[in-house]
């Protein structure tokens, strides 16, 4: 009986192997190459983050850094904005405002990559709180007459733009406007990913409230904003919640809750162990300040 040699090999079945690789390689897409860069950068601006939070501003100033100079390799323009905001956000609190205000000029200057809409909002309304916060008021309005221009009837980012509108007319005196902008605020703040902006909506109609002698509709309001502090687990803006309830108590003629309320914005401040918020909630009346140890 006729048998193959073992050393010859049959070019039908070959064929029939190849045809089985190039079908087996067929039914599986190919895999997409990595991004080294964008991981990387996406990585640091995550360590920038984590760094921020615990209060090491220097640290998370250089990850952003590392991230932003990451991402203009690529020319990753969505990273780009990310970035220069938390460079922003973090410069400006190690004290810095003029850099913190240039990183948000750089967005809306570069022509290399414009901005859309929603985005050039969120820059003007970070510039607005910037201006706001060093006390430039008229500059903040400007800038948040232009977020709002940007933004338009349907940003999602509408509501915060009208907190930083009513936080201005606030610090300008007109307690009555800041009420009708917190107000028309909060309709569009119910989801759970606007809590935050929600809280400061709360807060901003309790110290209109307030400023309008209207101390029992600010109690209403600041507990509101307690409330949502609490469950967001923000003990800077807890301070500020029990601070402001505790002046509210006073001007309503209840010093004993007034004293309880800074006494606990005390203790809060204790444990984060922040020296200026501390210091600040220190100097409230009604508070037993911690003598020093110094001779």
């Amino acid at each position: 009986m006729f048998r193959p040699r073992p050393d010859r090999v049959d070019p039908a079945a070959l064929l029939v192997a190849a045809l089985l690789i190039v079908l087996g390689g067929c039914s599986q897409a190919p895999e997409k190459p990595p991004n080294t860069r964008l991981d990387q950068s996406l990585q640091l601006s995550r360590q920038g983050h984590n760094a921020y939070l615990r209060g090491d501003l220097a640290a998370a100033i250089g990850f952003y850094t590392g991230a932003l100079r990451l991402d203009l390799s690529i020319e990753n323009q969505y990273g780009i904005f990310n970035d220069r905001l938390n460079l922003s956000q973090a410069i400006d609190a190690a004290g810095d405002a003029p850099a913190a205000r240039q990183q948000l000029e750089i967005l809306l200057t570069d022509k290399t990559f414009p901005l859309g809409a929603e985005q050039r909002a969120r820059a003007y309304a970070g510039l607005a709180l910037l201006f706001l916060k060093q006390g430039e008021t008229g500059e903040a309005e400007r800038m948040i007459g232009e977020a709002r221009h940007s933004c338009g009837t349907a940003c999602p980012n509408l509501g915060a733009i009208l907190n930083i509108q009513a936080r201005i007319e606030l610090e300008r005196g007109n307690p009555a406007s800041a009420l009708a902008s917190a107000g028309a605020s909060l309709p569009l703040l119910a989801d759970a990913d606007q809590l935050s902006e929600r809280a400061n909506a709360w807060r901003i109609i309790g110290q209109a409230r307030l400023a309008r002698n209207e101390t029992t509709s600010a109690i209403e309001g600041l507990q509101q904003a307690l409330a949502l502090d609490r469950e967001l687990g923000k003990p800077e803006r807890i301070v500020d919640d029990l601070m402001l309830l505790g002046r509210a108590y006073a001007t309503s003629g209840n010093a004993d809750r007034a004293g309880d309320f800074f006494r606990r914005a005390l203790s809060v401040a204790e444990a984060t162990a922040d020296p200026a918020l501390m210091k600040r909630v220190g100097e409230l009346p009604g508070i037993n300040r911690p003598q020093s140890s110094d001779h």
